[in-house]
């Protein structure tokens, strides 16, 4: 990759946001670029030097790429820890990340535009893999993922709740979050690693009024069309989350609600699991309001709460087979709070009527 000296522009007021541009000169012509990479951010300064500098550590041969960061506004040290890189910077404040998505397309110079968050770090051969794989696909693949995988070096409580989220049990073998250990067609891929032709991007665009989900709904829309999604395993990212349990849980619960949005939407089940949480909690409720008012429900109630409890537990034993950590009995606790937190956002998504942003 080529590397210029970064100059300062400042661009009209096209949006009702602040836009301040850091480009940077490469010495290349603007269809120069084999890939563009795009990395959103938004309070990212514990993790996004560590993003950056894998991005330009990439162990790459014959690859042009460039980097574009659009920053939701942060108001931590993210813009400045950026001005120490040769990255291009976009800030606009209270937009959606499926705008900012939009927009990274819209100012990318590459034919392929790679997607990963900023609280990732990628492996030194992840963008020559998904460029190698995207390059020999066939023509109706447009999008190729990898895994987010779970570093060693974080708090026990998100390691926890990251290796629950990687069993099938616990995720629903999404792969936003579930690891697969063969290349294999999905109905999604996770926009924290993925590649995607940049001609498909250009009419089918993200939907500027999610904040959450967006990659779900434009998955979605791709495949509906007849467009193939590729996973492949040895594209790789370390996933750095920094949550606390409170946090995690309105995380889920935001899911469950942008999930039913889209099912609203495109008036179809996008994800198989999307409904059981909730399903799962109103009869749970309903048994045991009937084991109140007559005891005979009483047994049935508690069938199915063994059954719960099992299933908990299996949940536990494959995050323990997959980590070896001890921290992982937190996960017993974790699941019923995130299926319960889930089918909360999920019923709320469905019984809301206005187009408020998720």
């Amino acid at each position: 990759m080529g590397i210029g000296k970064p100059y300062k522009r400042r661009t009209n007021n096209e949006t009702s946001c602040r836009k301040i541009i850091f480009m940077v000169n490469y010495g290349f012509a603007m269809s120069d670029f084999d890939v563009s990479i795009i990395v959103l951010t938004y309070n990212s300064e514990k993790t996004i030097e560590k993003c950056i500098k894998s991005l330009i550590e990439q162990d790459v041969k014959d690859i042009r790429y460039e980097i574009i960061t659009l920053d939701g506004g942060s108001k931590d040290e993210t813009l400045r820890i950026l001005e120490r890189y040769n990255v291009s910077v976009i800030v606009a404040p209270r937009t959606t990340i499926g705008w900012r998505r939009n927009k990274g397309v819209e100012l990318s110079r590459g034919k392929f535009i790679a997607f990963i968050d900023s609280d990732c770090i990628a492996d030194r051969h992840w963008l020559e893999t998904l460029v190698n794989a995207i390059v020999h696909a066939q023509d109706n693949v447009v999008g190729i993922g990898g895994p987010n995988l779970v570093p060693r070096d974080i708090p026990s409580t998100i390691k926890a709740i990251m290796f629950m989220q990687r069993t099938f049990l616990g995720s629903g073998g999404t792969p936003a979050t579930y690891e697969f250990n063969k290349v294999r067609y999905v109905y999604s891929i996770p926009n924290c690693n993925a590649i995607y032709r940049k001609s498909v991007l250009t009419f089918e665009r993200y939907d500027d009024q999610l904040n959450v989900g967006e990659d779900a709904d434009i998955n979605y829309r791709l495949t509906k069309k007849g467009f193939r999604l590729l996973y492949i395993p040895n594209a790789i990212v370390w996933h750095y989350q920094y949550l606390s349990v409170k946090d995690f849980l309105k995380k889920v619960f935001r899911y469950g609600a942008t999930m039913a949005k889209l099912i609203k939407k495109h008036r179809s089940i996008i994800r198989w699991y999307a409904p059981i949480p909730t399903i799962c909690l109103f009869v749970f409720l309903t048994l045991l309001l009937l084991a109140c008012i007559n005891p005979s429900a009483i047994p049935l109630l508690m069938y199915l709460s063994l059954a719960y409890l099992m299933y908990a537990f299996a949940c536990t034993v494959e995050a323990y087979l997959r980590s070896r950590d001890k921290s992982i009995l937190l996960v017993v606790v974790y699941l019923p709070l995130q299926h319960i937190t889930y089918g909360l956002g999920f019923l709320l998504g469905l019984l809301r009527t206005t187009n408020k942003l998720q």
